[in-house]
């Protein structure tokens, strides 16, 4: 008898809960709004976003000047050995 009556009980609260939910569900799709946002337009015209491009451009710059000091410092050394390394 005790189960039975936790049973119905348990029954009834899961009904009454997707009930609930579907109410809900269906009175909130009615009310939202949906945006269209260009985001390559925004990445464009962001001042952070540019000054990060500013730094990696420079950062890329330091790079290649330091890949051809070390190129030229290579070709100069006449020691074999260390040319290896």
């Amino acid at each position: 008898m005790k189960t039975s009556k936790i049973l119905s009980i348990t029954a009834l609260l899961v009904v009454l809960g997707l009930s609930v939910t579907n109410f809900a569900s269906a009175k909130g799709s009615a009310t939202f709004n949906v945006a269209v946002v260009d985001t390559q337009r925004v990445v464009e015209n962001s001042p952070m976003i540019n000054a990060l491009k500013t730094e990696q451009k420079n950062k890329l710059t330091d790079l290649g000047a330091f890949v051809e000091q070390a190129r030229a410092s290579v070709a100069k050394e006449t020691d074999a050995i260390k040319k290896k390394v």
